[in-house]
């Protein structure tokens, strides 16, 4: 677990000096922070890892450096999950989580008004509400 943190901890640029990882049953709760900087092979793996830890909470990613934009972002998101190819293809991991993104920040724009969503993102109420459903996003409905 230790050697799992420092790798992590290593590759996302933190000063491992200052970091004192203590063995406990509970998850680590971290806060990842990344700059996502051309090639993002350091960070993208450390994130890949930690995100698959079961010893890892992850708080949040923040992206406050750095200066690509998403679209490059999603391409290299992309090519890092079909390094190992799931039995899922491609699109149906991806297309939930990017619905559910953009619902969220539809609803938030609107102050959670579902109607004003619905507009907002080309949809009718009804498709918005199924589709929050659909998705299982238990904090929107």
């Amino acid at each position: 677990m230790k050697n799992l943190i420092f790798f992590l901890l290593c590759a996302a640029g933190f000063s491992v000096t200052s970091v004192v990882v203590a063995q406990t049953a509970d998850p680590v709760p971290i806060i990842f922070d990344t700059d996502f900087v051309m090639p993002p092979a350091d960070d993208s793996l450390a994130l890949m890892l930690a995100l698959q830890s079961p010893e890892i909470e992850i708080l949040g990613i923040t992206t406050v450096a750095g200066n690509d934009n998403w679209e490059r972002a999603l391409e290299v998101w992309a090519e890092e999950v079909l390094i190992e190819p799931s039995a899922d293809p491609l699109l149906e991991i991806a297309m939930p989580r990017f619905e559910r993104i953009m619902i969220r920040a539809a609803l938030k724009r609107t102050g959670g008004r579902k109607r004003d969503a619905a507009k907002l993102l080309g949809w009718g109420r009804n498709t918005l509400t199924r589709r929050i459903a659909e998705l299982e996003m238990t904090e929107a409905r």
